[in-house]
């Protein structure tokens, strides 16, 4: 990255593929999921990250208040997609996890891909919260 200054002001000079994987393109009506634009020109990629398919996860997000970045993994041989899970504001509650994704090919795999997906987000959720819970337990005892 580049800064160059104009005035007062430093800017970020980014090229034009660099630009093309910043997570900014936000999915759903919440727009808690965000994706890069690299990832909505992949024809395979976009057939299961867009706006129609991420609906239910945007809304959970927004309930659990969790921040969503779905990005491609272009030189990875084993994974398709890397998926980030932040925490909104909440800084009691510190959520920050990383995890591969991957695209099976056949009949089942968009069905296979959003349960994995879901699953995956709502376990971290869940221990999340298990983890405060005990926490508070302890701080009680």
């Amino acid at each position: 990255m580049k800064t160059v200054q104009i005035g007062k002001c430093k800017v970020a000079c980014f090229s034009f593929a660099e630009t093309k994987r910043i997570p900014n393109r936000p999915l759903g009506r919440n727009g808690r999921i965000s994706v890069p634009e690299i990832l909505q020109e992949d024809k395979r990629l976009s057939q299961y990250i867009n706006n129609e398919t991420m609906g239910a996860l945007d809304n959970y997000a927004k309930h659990e208040n969790l921040n969503l970045y779905i990005s491609p993994l272009e030189n990875d041989l084993f994974d398709d997609l890397s998926v980030s899970v932040y925490n909104g504001y909440d800084s009691s509650r510190q959520i920050s996890t990383q995890f591969p994704m991957k695209i099976s090919e056949g009949k089942n795999s968009f069905h296979d891909f959003m349960r994995d997906l879901y699953t995956r987000v709502g376990n971290i959720v869940n221990d999340s919260k298990s983890k405060e819970i005990d926490r508070t337990l302890d701080i009680l005892s």
